[in-house]
């Protein structure tokens, strides 16, 4: 009995083995149509990447069903009826679902997750509009794929029971692994060389997520980043194809003379109730300048540094980051900028590379500013506006400027020592490990209103500069934050940012100092996505609608919002209506909470909403 059911466990265990391998076959064939969506493989490392990726990541989905449904069966429970059953549905399962999420990503470019299942069981013709032929067309592949898996299953199970033993799936195993690993090896290099090429590839296969190790390569002196982007930034110069419209249609512009200058100043982590005359008197002494504008219920475009600062400078949702990064495509606004002839300069507390901003957003400026000196926020902040104050001096007053300036003291939430204006009682540091619910948090609180204090004492003197320059008059002048940070506010145990879509993670302030505008205070819903949109149309004179290079409108439109889209790219995103969120994870799931976070059982979603989300998240892919 013992033997007989030992030999039917190495049966099965080979015929697992076998079954695994031709469905490995079938699966890196099906992945391999997504990359009919990427630009064509051109080299030998690009050829070897593509055969590496396809068929690591098969082998991974493979061993995933492996380990997760036949393992344990086979080594507890060894019995054909059980056990080959069981494979043959998560193998129809796995390969209808990858059937799916190609259909839907030929039509949307994105993957399948949690919210297109709800709507495709729950939403029906409210959202698809499927045929009775579709209906039947899709109800046949089910039961062709069953019949194909059922035939595999026979065909594994008679290469199993042969006596003579056959080591080429042990040998395949090895090379799955090395191709697991040197996909996984080559992609991380291709990213901290900034190497399009390879990195273009990886965001068309699906729950596809390769290594990245900037950071690491850098610190063991295997890269330098701020070398490979100036050559990989020059030797990209000529004309290379993209798998997104962007812009819809050439832009076009009136001619504007003279052309204002522009500042941002972004202040990381600013929370929309933390201007005041208490945290930040020279913004706020600033908001009585007769030519200043507040929009008072502004919400950045993510809860997190990477979608907000995209938001702010593309006009688009967070959800194109991948394609814009893997792409390294710019932004318009930017590259408009530097068509006009504008002189430039970028100025930022914490390193443009990690979020790659330097090959998105800033990616087409020569000699970009990477990083700042510093050991510390605080000193990385001083350093920057030391080095804005020379670069002002030294400007040309015979052409435009446009100048950012980035502080990252409120996000480290830390201030020079020495320091005198502080809030008491106030932490010493900041001990994450014990930040829970029952947790004071004014002693932080009091901490963060301080480090904002230092930085609206260096926002002070940045603005005495522009005044002392004569700037005032002829220059835009735009403050706000790329998030929000929470502080336990909705008592849910939510700290900082990252976590959410509250208003506390996403509100932030926007203030704007327009010469020739009447200062005004602004109720409607305002985003991110609308800044660049009335830049380019208000400064730098696009006749272009915003459709044809943003998701966003003007700021001075005060007709009303439905919902708007936050996050996204490599992280979660949500849908922001007035009453919910819906926030949708990168795991593929969904969850509809109120505005204080807390679930709304029952709650389903809204198809029209969800059906206008899918259009403009989109709307810019070929």
């Amino acid at each position: 009995m013992i033997d007989a059911e030992l030999t039917e466990r190495k049966r099965l265990m080979r015929w697992s083995g076998w079954f695994c391998l031709i469905n490995f076959l079938i699966i890196t064939g099906m992945l391999a149509r997504f990359l009919k969506y990427a630009n064509e493989t051109e080299g030998l490392l690009q050829s070897f990447y593509l055969v590496s990726a396809l068929s690591g990541h098969a082998c991974s989905l493979v061993m995933v069903v492996f380990l997760a449904v036949l393992l344990l069966p086979v080594l507890l429970l060894p019995r054909q009826f059980l056990v080959k059953p069981l494979g043959i549905v998560a193998a129809t399962i796995g390969i209808v679902i990858l059937q799916i999420d190609f259909a839907v990503y030929c039509q949307y470019r994105f993957h399948i997750n949690g919210m297109v299942i709800d709507l495709l069981v729950n939403g029906g013709s409210d959202i698809f509009e499927f045929s009775r032929s579709t209906w039947i067309v899709g109800l046949l592949t089910i039961a062709g794929v069953v019949v194909v898996e059922v035939l595999i299953s026979k065909a594994a199970w008679a290469l199993a029971v042969r006596t003579f033993r056959v080591k080429i799936k042990g040998i395949l195993a090895v090379l799955g692994f090395l191709m697991i690993l040197s996909s996984n090896l080559i992609h991380a290099f291709a990213d901290a060389t900034y190497f399009r090429p390879i990195t273009a590839m990886t965001r068309h296969l699906p729950l596809y997520h390769p290594v990245t190790a900037k950071t690491f390569l850098e610190s063991h002196g295997f890269v330098d980043l701020n070398e490979n982007w100036k050559l990989n930034r020059l030797a990209s110069e000529k004309n290379v194809s993209n798998t997104i419209n962007y812009p819809l249609t050439p832009l076009t512009f009136k001619d504007v003379k003279p052309l204002m200058n522009i500042v941002f100043i972004v202040v990381d982590s600013w929370r929309y109730d933390a201007l005041n005359e208490t945290v930040t008197p020279h913004v706020f002494k600033f908001l009585n300048d007769e030519n200043a504008m507040t929009f008072d219920n502004h919400i950045s475009g993510g809860n997190a540094t990477r979608s907000g600062i995209f938001s702010l400078f593309y006009g688009m949702f967070g959800t194109f980051w991948t394609c814009m990064e893997t792409e390294q495509i710019g932004s318009v606004f930017i590259d408009t900028l530097i068509d006009k002839e504008y002189q430039m300069g970028v100025f930022a507390s914490a390193r443009l590379t990690e979020p790659a901003f330097n090959q998105t957003v800033f990616r087409s400026m020569p000699d970009l500013r990477l990083f700042s000196d510093g050991d510390n926020a605080w000193e990385r902040d001083l350093d920057m506006v030391s080095d804005w104050e020379e670069w002002l001096t030294n400007r040309s007053e015979k052409k435009p400027f446009f100048t950012v300036l980035f502080f990252d003291a409120a996000h480290s939430i830390t201030f020079p020592p020495d320091y005198k204006q502080r809030f008491e009682p106030m932490v010493k540091s900041v001990d994450y490990h014990k930040l829970k619910n029952d947790y004071d948090p004014v002693p932080l609180v009091n901490r963060y209103k301080t480090s904002l204090h230092f930085i609206d004492s260096q926002i002070g003197n940045v603005l005495e500069r522009l005044k002392a320059e004569d700037c005032l008059k002829d220059t835009v002048i735009l403050l706000t934050s790329d998030h929000g940070q929470e502080f336990n506010d909705n008592k849910n145990n939510y700290w900082g940012h990252s976590s959410n879509y509250t208003k506390y993670q996403l509100q932030v302030p926007l203030v704007i100092h327009w010469p020739g505008r009447m200062g005004k205070n602004y109720a409607h819903l305002t985003s991110h996505i609308d800044v660049v949109p009335t830049m380019m149309r208000e400064v730098l004179g696009c006749t272009n609608p915003a459709s044809d290079f943003s998701n966003g409108k003007s700021l001075f439109d005060t007709s009303e919002r439905r919902w708007l889209c936050s996050g996204g790219g490599l992280s979660d995103h949500a849908i922001i209506e007035k009453e919910r969120i819906t926030a949708l994870f990168n795991t593929g799931g969904y969850e509809i909470y109120t505005p204080e976070y807390n679930v709304m059982k029952g709650a389903k979603l809204n198809p029209e909403i969800v059906k206008e989300t899918i259009s403009e998240t989109s709307r810019f892919n070929k």
